[in-house]
């Protein structure tokens, strides 16, 4: 191979690597915007359970439940999910 040649080379693994690296900032970018909905509506479910109506209530535990089966939770939301299903379990109770 020439010199040339290989700075094509070169160039074509410099322009593969920069497409692999915007492909991942986009999907990074994607994955983080979708967990921050999934709090954002995870919130918004957590505080319908604590609405005075009853059927605001079951919308809200519902969600509650779509929610906490959703892969886009890590484990610290995982956490936050079975401890509040725990306390809520004691609080209907006692």
């Amino acid at each position: 191979m020439t010199v040339e040649e290989w700075i094509r080379v070169g160039q074509l693994f410099v322009a593969a690597l920069g497409i692999v690296a915007v492909l991942v900032t986009i999907w990074q970018k994607m994955r983080s915007d979708n967990r921050a909905e999934w709090w954002r509506r995870y919130t918004w479910a957590t505080d319908q359970t604590f609405d005075g109506r009853e059927h605001v209530q079951l919308i809200g535990w519902v969600n509650l439940d779509l929610l906490g089966n959703s892969r886009l939770k890590t484990r610290t939301e995982e956490a936050v999910v079975d401890a509040l299903a725990l306390r809520t379990g004691r609080w209907d109770n006692g």
